[in-house]
Formats: structure tokens, C-alpha cells, sequence
């Protein structure tokens, strides 16, 4: 795949950010980047330096370029987020420390430790970006380091620690839906279904060897490109979410048929009971 055609109002983005001295290199993620952009997509830009980068030289150098920006959000990472004055087009920036990125990839692709949910999100995100800018041509040569084969360990453990999760153990996400369905609680109910599909889906891409792609078109992005699924997978999934919305008392009959049909997959793919 090519380079992506940037709109001008974000290349000039990029020479301003590129100004800054602080600033390491420039990759743009997202949809757009992997082609799969729609009309309501923005530009996400991550930015990495070894050191900080002050706000107040971020200010001097983009604050002009948007009709509309917030600067420094941090509900999640650090961020400035707007809309470009020219073009009207939504940028979000994320700004990130190179030894911060370089240690949660390499826990993941090299130490093959396991989260519950979302587990090579951030693997995913950055060798799947397109660099725009790379002053020293670091994020070139992590690029070259982290663009590797699935490491059968790490798919082992992401199997493991999040099918143990879903339904075996005391804490597991199926006897707090239960709880909570029975409570006629659908704020409890939604939020442990949340949780339960994450798992759920970290356990198909690792199977599946496919870097965890985020949050967003994940059921899609599995009937795309991952050759195995359970069965019936997209119809169970529409239905457990909805269930979660009413509350349904059915919703635990789901829960089994999902869990057995996983279950079935992973042994039917050489993972015996004792891997869970």
C-alpha cells in the first residue's frame, strides 16, 4: 500500500509540528492510514520525542491552524484535538515517549505477557502507522524491530489469561452478568459485557494471529481477514449486546452457547483443557 494522499490543511500540520525541536517523528494511524477511511473519519497523528513537548511551544506553533482546538487533554494520553481552519478536517494528536512505547510493545511481542482485552493494541497501532516524519530514524528502525511474526508464546498466554476470565474462575465476567441480569441491573449488565466481548476478541485475533486492531469495526475486521471463528460468531455477538441493553434473563443461555462455541474452536485448533 502507498503512501496516503494527505489534505493540505494536515501536511501543513505536519511541517509545523516538525518544527518543534523536541519532536522525534510523526506517523499517522487510524483508518486512514490502513485505507478504510469513512466520511467521518479524522486524522490521528502520534508524535514521539525522548523528552516532553511543551505545551507552550505546541501552542506557538499549530494554535493557528484550528477554528476550534483543545489543547492537552489527558482523559487518556496526552492529546491536542481539533478541527483545521482549511478543509474543516478533525485532527487528533497524541503525543507519546519513545522508551514509554518501546516498553509496552516489547512486553508484549518479546516478554509475551498478556492483558485482559486489547492485549496488542498498541503493536498493532504502531507498525500498522505510516511514518511522515522520523528526524534520526528511530521509529523506522523500531518499525523494522516490532514487524514480526506472532509469537506463539504471547498467543498461548492471550488465550489462556482472558478464556479463564469469561467464565471459569469465582471473578468470571459470566457469574457477574448473571448477578446483574438477576438485579435487573443494565448498567452492571453492559458494563461486564463490555468487558467479556474484550476478552473474547483478544482470544479470536490471537488465535487468528492478527495484532489487535482497537476498539473500533472489530466484527468486520474479524469476518475479513480472520479464518477462524466460531460458529455463528457475528449472530451471537449481535445478540448478547442485545440482551445487555434489556437485560434479558436469556442472557446467560447466550453467554454458554458463546463460551461452548469458543471452546470448541480452540480445541478443535490442538488447545487442550489444560491450556485454560
Amino acid at each position: 500500500m502507498g503512501k496516503p494522499e494527505l489534505h493540505p490543511s494536515v501536511s501543513g500540520l505536519i511541517r509545523r509540528l516538525e518544527g518543534i525541536v523536541e519532536v522525534e517523528g510523526i506517523l499517522l494511524g487510524g483508518s486512514v492510514a490502513e485505507g478504510t477511511a469513512d466520511p467521518e473519519s479524522d486524522y490521528d497523528l502520534y508524535v514521539y520525542s525522548n523528552f516532553a513537548v511543551p505545551l507552550e511551544k505546541r501552542r506557538e506553533q499549530i494554535f493557528d491552524l484550528f477554528g476550534t482546538i483543545e489543547m492537552n487533554n489527558r482523559f487518556w494520553e496526552t492529546e491536542d484535538d481539533g478541527i483545521l481552519s482549511n478543509g474543516n478536517i478533525q485532527a487528533e494528536i497524541v503525543y507519546r515517549d519513545i522508551e514509554w512505547l518501546k516498553d509496552v510493545i516489547e512486553s508484549r511481542i518479546f516478554r509475551f505477557q498478556a492483558d485482559t482485552g486489547y492485549t496488542t493494541c498498541f503493536w498493532a497501532n504502531f507498525i500498522h502507522s505510516e511514518i511522515l516524519f522520523d528526524r534520526n530514524k528511530i521509529l523506522a528502525g523500531l518499525k523494522e524491530r516490532y514487524t514480526i511474526t506472532y509469537p506463539p508464546e504471547l498467543k498461548k498466554n492471550i488465550i489462556r489469561k482472558n478464556f479463564a476470565i469469561l467464565k471459569k474462575g469465582i471473578p468470571a465476567y459470566y457469574h457477574q452478568i448473571a448477578k446483574a441480569a438477576g438485579r435487573n441491573d443494565t448498567v452492571s449488565v453492559n458494563h461486564r459485557v463490555a468487558a467479556f466481548l474484550a476478552s473474547y476478541f483478544d482470544i479470536l485475533f490471537a488465535l487468528n494471529e492478527i495484532p489487535h486492531p482497537g476498539e473500533k469495526k472489530i466484527v468486520r475486521i474479524l469476518n475479513e481477514r480472520a479464518k477462524l471463528l466460531p460458529e455463528n460468531f457475528q449472530k451471537d455477538v449481535s445478540c448478547l449486546i442485545g440482551q445487555s441493553g434489556s437485560c434479558s434473563l436469556e442472557i446467560s443461555s447466550t453467554l454458554d452457547r458463546i463460551h461452548s462455541r469458543l471452546e470448541s474452536l480452540l480445541i478443535s485448533e490442538g488447545f487442550s483443557q489444560k491450556t485454560f
